[in-house]
């Protein structure tokens, strides 16, 4: 399926509120040299975090202006800071060197047309255009923050603070320490709404998407290919070489390989030869592998595959997906090192669900013992407790009507996770792995129906289930998804695009050089 820009526009608004909280608990920037102790020695970085001063009249210049809203160099340096955390996130910390200025450098990951430094000023610019742009279209329908958002700001800024204290620093030095001069509390909590409300909007925007019949009907027609689920069966002939020479030269390690794969493709083409039925498949999968334990009728056979689970075989997904293809249709398909027989048997619409809405009331362990990974350890004991507790509560339910709204108010009054507690246990949109395995296949049962509900454990403790309604098929649900993110992508783009912009010549980007981390 088409790549949504989702991944990228609304990881944009999000970061700098996912990374605030997080960037403020990094070893900071080096001590300037301003403040270095006599002698000139600064503060190993593996120490207590260093205090860099805030003091520098420039961070409170304008950087540039987007939509007639000033953003100061202190705030520029808050957004690259974000989008380059970011960055390395992304790049499992190998996306930039940063004992090395970003200014000249080169990142295998961006390709040699432009420099670190250059690719993070566009995404700055990027984001801070789609942030101020969204906010104004919040404006304009009347979107505010409410105090729940303002409780998420004052609990994250609590966290600084409290990071802070920790480290033996004032709340606005480590802040600076970590998004440059000039950037305090005022500055972070102020751009943290700012990135909030844009977020709202975006949701709000999203909410307001709808698709008839026909639409979907007409995406899934023009990109069929990516939402099918096939079946087939498939064989595999090895043609890399066995117990290769470490010694041989290169020409004969080439004449090797080609020599296996010929051979690979010789006994392909003889089992393909044999082949007139789906029982002869089964029966020339046999003939040609004899190890113990193979059933060439399970093994073989491969079912409702996804077009992205053949990521690492496109030759075989162009064979499946080809246009006219029918059932019993055979043939030898070559990949990278193999050659593989393979038979089309179907070709269908994914109608499995592709969400439901669910209530849970969850009972926790009460315990603190922790394995290795950080996952509880109750004793039989603890477990025992906490399922009577949960059946108790259950029991409650079931002895009391069995109605939904009387489980509402249930999972209100008892439930331990605080993510639901107030709609009652329910998660209107819960996804296919979105929750822990357990969790999951209670919800995606086949046979699971409306009004269904148990007791389900998990590495938490025990879920009081209720099943509150079934979603759509996935193939509808994923049409949709990405019709809507499409739509509020091209939305942002303009958006983002059509807002007035000035970039003041020669700011003081002096934030990206202190960057440079000691080796």
């Amino acid at each position: 399926m088409k790549k949504s820009l989702k991944a990228t526009i609304l990881t944009l608004i999000l970061a700098a509120l996912m990374l605030t909280a997080y960037g403020c608990k990094i070893t900071p920037l080096k001590k300037d040299a301003a403040t270095a102790p006599a002698g000139g020695e600064t503060d190993p970085p593996t120490q207590r975090p260093i205090v860099v001063p805030t003091e520098n009249p420039n961070y409170t210049d304008v950087a540039m202006i987007v939509g007639g809203v000033e953003i100061t160099v202190a705030e520029y340096n808050y957004y690259y800071r974000s989008i380059l955390d970011n960055f390395l996130s992304n790049t499992y910390g190998m996306g930039a060197d940063m004992t090395q200025n970003l200014k000249g450098q080169i990142s295998m990951w961006l390709g040699e047309d432009i420099t670190v430094d250059e690719y993070l000023h566009g995404e700055t610019v990027n984001q801070i255009k789609i942030i101020v742009s969204l906010c104004a279209e919040a404006a304009r329908a009347g979107i505010e923050l409410d105090e729940a958002d303002k409780s998420v700001t004052l609990q994250t800024m609590n966290s600084i603070e409290a990071s802070a204290a920790q480290q033996g620093l004032s709340t606005n030095d480590l802040i600076a320490s970590h998004y440059g001069y000039g950037c305090d509390m005022d500055v972070l909590i102020a751009n943290y709404e700012r990135s909030q409300l844009a977020s709202k909007y975006y949701m709000h925007f999203i909410d307001t998407l709808t698709f008839d019949d026909a639409d979907i009907e007409a995406a899934y027609a023009a990109d069929a290919d990516h939402y099918d689920l096939a079946d087939f069966r498939i064989f595999l002939f090895d043609g890399t070489v066995q117990d290769p020479d470490e010694d041989a030269t290169a020409e004969e390690k080439t004449a090797a390989a080609e020599l296996a794969m010929e051979d690979a493709k010789q006994r392909a083409e003889a089992m393909l030869a044999m082949i007139g039925s789906e029982a002869d498949f089964i029966e020339q999968s046999n003939s040609n592998n004899t190890a113990a334990g193979f059933d060439g009728d399970v093994h073989t056979l491969m079912t409702g595959v996804k077009p992205d689970d053949l990521y690492d075989a496109p030759a075989v997904k162009n064979y499946l997906y080809e246009a006219g293809r029918k059932a019993g249709d055979v043939s030898v398909v070559k990949e990278t090192g193999v050659y593989y027989v393979v038979m089309f048997l179907d070709r269908y619409r994914d109608t499995e669900l592709y969400s439901v809405a669910v209530r849970h009331i969850l009972v926790n362990y009460l315990t603190e013992t922790q394995d290795e990974y950080g996952r509880l350890q109750p004793s039989e004991q603890e477990v025992a407790a906490t399922l009577a507790r949960a059946q108790a509560i259950y029991d409650e339910w079931l002895n009391g009507g069995k109605t939904e709204a009387a489980f509402a108010k249930l999972a209100t009054e008892n439930t331990d996770d605080t993510g639901s507690a107030a709609t009652g246990g329910l998660y209107p949109e819960v996804t296919r792995n979105w929750a822990v395995e357990e969790f999951d296949e209670w919800c995606f049962d086949p046979d699971r129906a409306v009004g269904d509900s148990g007791i389900v454990e998990t590495l938490f403790g025990f879920h009081i289930m209720y099943m509150s309604s079934l979603g759509e098929p996935y193939w509808v649900g994923a049409i949709k998804e990405e019709m809507t993110y499409d739509a509020a992508d091209a939305h942002i783009i303009k958006l983002s695009g059509d807002i007035a912009f000035e970039e003041i010549e020669n700011f003081d980007r002096s934030f990206i050089d202190n960057l440079v981390e000691p080796e």
